[in-house]
């Protein structure tokens, strides 16, 4: 065989197929192409793998599962009660909320119940959903409307984050002692 030439088998006779060197026992140079990959070669075949990706994904399962989103913010909140998951079709807004405190409310209008009235109230609630970064106290006030339908009051809802809600109680409780001139003046004192 000649010297610097080598054997090229027929399968590796590729179009634009990279060459590479190499040496013979002898020492002598050969050079040799190396063949690519069919898909590589063939643009239509790149284009089928590529289809075939996009309908793998097209097909695969992308539903949520709200229990599994719930569980994790659930297992950090001991205040939350399943029975009160806040599920939605958007799942950034799911999310877990402590049972309501009803605080009854005679100045509002409620409704007449089996054992007398029920009171209109305020429901007040420790709420997580997946798009805080720390849980929020909601306010709701239940109540009779105009046409004699007792639910929640459209526009009474408030969600006050633990800042926000610290400084309600304390204002509250301050225009309790201020009402009931029980507050004690430093200035006199």
């Amino acid at each position: 065989m000649p010297e610097g030439v080598g054997l090229m088998p027929s399968s590796a006779l590729t179009k634009n197929a990279p060459e590479s060197a190499a040496t013979d026992v002898e020492g002598n140079e050969i050079r040799t192409t190396t063949p690519m990959k069919e898909q590589e070669s063939n643009p239509m075949l790149q284009n089928a793998t590529d289809l075939d990706q996009w309908k793998s994904r097209a097909e695969a399962d992308t539903s949520i599962d709200t229990s599994t989103l719930l569980d994790g913010i659930a297992a950090r909140a001991p205040w939350a009660d399943r029975d009160f998951d806040i599920t939605s079709r958007i799942p950034e807004l799911c999310g877990v909320a402590s049972a309501p405190v009803s605080i009854p409310l005679g100045k509002h209008v409620g409704i007449r119940g089996s054992n007398g009235i029920d009171p209109a109230h305020v429901d007040v609630q420790v709420l997580e959903r997946v798009i805080h970064s720390e849980p929020i106290v909601a306010l709701d006030r239940w109540e009779t409307d105009a046409k004699g339908k007792f639910g929640k009051i459209v526009g009474s809802h408030y969600n006050l984050t633990l800042d926000e809600a610290v400084q309600l109680a304390h204002t509250l409780l301050l225009a309790v002692d201020v009402a009931r001139c029980t507050s004690v003046d430093s200035s006199t004192s």
